[in-house]
């Protein structure tokens, strides 16, 4: 018998028995797995009579050990014909145990979060029909200032090699910003041509103007979607579960931390001179993580309702890429994360097509 309560903060309590028989059947499981571990003069590993076993260990240390086995066990199922969906790992009690009789226990464990949604396809039209009005458009003015940027770029780095070939100290990337116009490089067909597979300042000019172009409506179609998600997000409702919070901080962290690190500094002491603390930066950012847990469930919830889901092939595909790209990545974790963004993104799809 298993009755299951809902809890605060998406937790729910699952209490119950696992039957004499059953927890009885782990007791030698729990007996060979102690005596592969347990040293005892005369007696090799694994080899140990349970009598001689029970008089080391106590009685109540296998029981222990059969009670963690027989849970391991019964939890996935408990889980799969509950049809809960848990996140994070159960935190377990046990509230009955002894020799010949049924196990007691209670499991806590936070869970993916009921979450309320507004009219999604609505919202996303509205945002949709507003960008309809807006034409990105690229100016002449937009293209001069990219051409000046190269000229500036081009004329610091040949200051750089300068004084690099009279032993002189390197230029700071600021001094870019003094240079005078006079020594700007010309903006000519040949030029140009040193920039890469351009026939001449016009093929320049129309294909910077195109990027340009790409660049500013991908620019434009990721503010739409973040309007979007930001509709759907206040106006729907969910009980967020710590956990997951707590993990979007933890990946915060160690995302800085990596920063930092190949920066060539230590943590530590990027701490100390920003006069802050772990728990500090971590309250800092506690909003921006709430704000992007709830973004991932409102994403995941409408993937349930609508049916949309990503096929295991292509899982597999862009994860056996990742885990190729950064030596000593986890597959597993890999197809969690590449599952996540290909998810969003059909999502997004979704709601711009419906």
């Amino acid at each position: 018998m298993v009755e299951i309560k809902k809890l605060e903060k998406s937790q729910v309590e699952i209490t119950g028995e696992i039957s004499a028989e059953e927890f009885a059947s782990f007791w030698s499981k729990a007996v060979t797995s102690l005596g592969k571990d347990v040293k005892i003069d005369g007696f090799r590993p694994g080899h140990i009579p349970e009598d001689v076993l029970m008089k080391n260990v106590g009685e109540g240390v296998i029981l222990d050990t059969a009670a963690e086995m027989a849970l391991q066990s019964n939890y996935p199922k408990l889980i799969l014909e509950n049809k809960i969906d848990v996140i994070g790992r159960p935190e377990v009690t046990i509230t009955k145990i002894a020799k010949g009789n049924p196990l007691g226990f209670k499991i806590v464990t936070a869970v993916i979060p009921e979450v309320t949604l507004p009219d999604y396809k609505k919202i996303a039209k509205e945002v949709a029909d507003e960008a309809k009005g807006k034409e990105v458009v690229v100016t002449d003015k937009e293209v001069d200032d990219l051409v000046e940027d190269i000229r500036r770029r081009r004329a610091h780095i040949e200051k750089v090699a300068k004084d690099e070939a009279e032993g002189g100290k390197h230029v700071h990337s600021d001094e870019e910003h003094k240079i005078a116009d006079a020594d700007l490089p010309a903006f000519d067909d040949e030029f140009v041509k040193t920039l890469g597979s351009f026939e001449n300042v016009a093929d320049f000019r129309d294909k910077m103007q195109k990027n340009l172009k790409i660049e500013k409506e991908s620019m434009a179609k990721e503010a739409s979607r973040f309007k979007t998600i930001d509709m759907i997000n206040d106006k729907s409702q969910m009980e967020l579960p710590d956990i997951l919070v707590e993990n979007e901080l933890k990946k915060g962290i160690n995302q800085m931390k990596g920063e930092v690190e190949q920066n060539g500094l230590d943590f530590d002491e990027y701490l100390k001179n920003v006069k802050k603390t772990v728990e500090e930066i971590k309250a800092e950012s506690r909003p921006k993580a709430e704000k992007s847990v709830r973004y991932n469930l409102i994403l995941k919830s409408i993937a349930r309702k609508e049916g949309v889901r990503v096929p295991d092939e292509e899982i597999a595909k862009e994860a056996d890429k990742l885990v190729k790209m950064y030596a000593g990545a986890d597959m597993d974790s890999a197809k969690v994360y590449v599952e996540d963004i290909l998810i969003n993104n059909m999502v997004f799809k979704f709601l711009e097509n419906n």
